[in-house]
């Protein structure tokens, strides 16, 4: 199969009726998205990598000082903190959160297999849910999967 076109407008853009051919264009499309985006993060890597020793070195230097920001004539640079709870025993969190009505510390949210399986037994969704789906098109290439 050829290269998929490359046109100005999408919107211009004819598509070829054959199944074949649009799956072919649609995988050549998703590796030329995925080739595009990898030479982007590679293109980019040394500049992120200055960043971070550029970030590093204000902060050697703000801890020196001990200051929480510091204004120059290129700009200000401020410290900020981000905050990060993960779960090293998740039966004991639940079993914390519950037992001593700690539910601030919790995100609730619905666990969508778990749902769709009580609605297959029950026939109604939990009650406070609101279940959805949606089709997609996935689309794999003919020798993945083998």
């Amino acid at each position: 199969m050829s290269e998929p076109p490359k046109p100005s407008r999408v919107a211009d853009l004819k598509l070829p009726s054959d199944v074949n051919a649009l799956v072919d264009m649609f995988v050549k499309t998703r590796d030329r998205i995925k080739a595009a985006n990898d030479a982007h993060k590679e293109r980019v890597r040394p500049a992120n990598e200055l960043l971070d020793k550029l970030e590093a070195a204000l902060l050697t230097k703000m801890h020196a000082l001990k200051v929480n920001s510091m204004k120059s004539d290129a700009g200000t640079v401020y410290l900020s903190e981000r905050a990060s709870a993960t779960l090293v025993d998740a039966s004991v969190f639940r079993s914390f959160v519950i037992d001593g009505k700690h539910y601030d510390l919790a995100d609730w949210r619905a666990n969508a297999p778990a749902v769709r399986d009580f609605i297959d037994k029950n026939k109604s969704t939990p009650p406070g849910v609101n279940f959805t789906t949606a089709l997609t098109v996935g689309v794999r290439r003919a020798n993945e999967g083998k």
